[in-house]
């Protein structure tokens, strides 16, 4: 019956068929030559069909160009399955989806851990899935994505994580403000001014994590306007609603009608993580993690040249 007839045989027959010697044929196939004459007999046998004119030199029989011709693809196919099956497994291709908040991508250490985990596995499709921290918790749980980049994690969670960035933060202020020309300036001196914030429910941790700055600052800010998006907080700094927070990799974005100002406090600062299932961790959610892992040593080195550590 066709159903006996088994991949390896069809491996040896197309063996046979590209040599035209059973003997260069076993010795490719690292079996014995008798072995190798079974296996076709038995081949022919199951099909019906002789494959092979053995005399007086090895060549195809009509049948057996006819076989050649459709058994070639399956082989070609399977050989592409499984390498395609072994890389995945690897990590070296395959599809990775990675939700973030997107203002972490203006951290310029991350882009480049990026980059290079683009460079190092040129066969994985690395997706970014824009979403809250609260959306990518229940994106990974049902396994939208495989990973995510949020800010300011909460001290226990129920995946794991690593810090991967630690920004320091700065005051947004319109360039007419009386402390727009200062280098630095302390949030004691913005007791009395207008806040524009996001709202809690974007990120919690992260809102109550700058709360307990300004407590420790003393100041109770008065939040005249919230915005969920950090350009939009810009553009509300520019129109003269107040002024805003935000971290240092949002200077990037620049506004004709608005200046950034480092906040003296050693406190004042957020962090990125980078988190995952540990039950559906796999080689490449690791790579990548390894490569943000990568991107802290270089924050703190850009931190250190933008800023005079010793007088804050």
């Amino acid at each position: 019956m066709i159903d006996n007839v088994e991949l390896r045989h069809l491996r040896y027959f197309a063996a046979v068929a590209e040599e035209l010697s059973f003997g260069n044929a076993a010795k490719r196939l690292r079996i014995t030559q008798p072995s190798l004459s079974l296996q076709i007999q038995s081949l022919e046998q199951t099909i019906g069909a002789e494959l092979f004119v053995r005399r007086p030199h090895v060549r195809l029989t009509k049948a057996g160009e006819a076989l050649l011709s459709r058994a070639k693809p399956i082989l070609d196919q399977t050989d592409e399955a499984i390498k395609l099956t072994r890389n995945v497994a690897q990590g070296k291709e395959g599809i990775l989806r990675m939700g973030i908040v997107p203002s972490v991508l203006l951290e310029s250490s991350l882009p480049r851990a990026i980059r290079r985990f683009r460079e190092r596995f040129p066969g994985v499709e690395l997706r970014l899935l824009e979403m809250s921290t609260v959306n990518q918790f229940e994106a990974l749980r049902i396994g939208r994505i495989d990973a995510g980049l949020i800010r300011q994690p909460p001290k226990t969670m129920e995946y794991s994580f690593e810090i991967v960035a630690r920004e320091r933060l700065m005051v947004v202020l319109p360039t007419s403000h009386p402390l727009a020309n200062r280098s630095r300036v302390s949030l004691s001196m913005l007791a009395d001014e207008s806040w524009i914030m996001f709202p809690r429910s974007v990120n919690i941790n992260l809102y109550d994590h700058l709360q307990k700055i300004f407590r420790k600052a003393g100041v109770s800010p008065n939040v005249v306007q919230e915005a969920s998006v950090i350009q939009t907080q810009i553009s509300l700094v520019e129109s003269g609603f107040g002024i805003t927070v935000v971290p240092v990799g949002v200077r990037r974005i620049q506004v004709p009608g608005v200046v950034y100002r480092a906040l003296t406090s050693k406190d004042s600062r957020t962090t990125i993580a980078f988190f995952w299932r540990e039950d559906t961790s796999t080689p490449m959610i690791q790579a990548l993690r390894d490569e943000m892992l990568k991107s802290e040593k270089e924050v703190d080195t850009t931190i250190s040249q933008v800023y005079d550590l010793k007088a804050l």
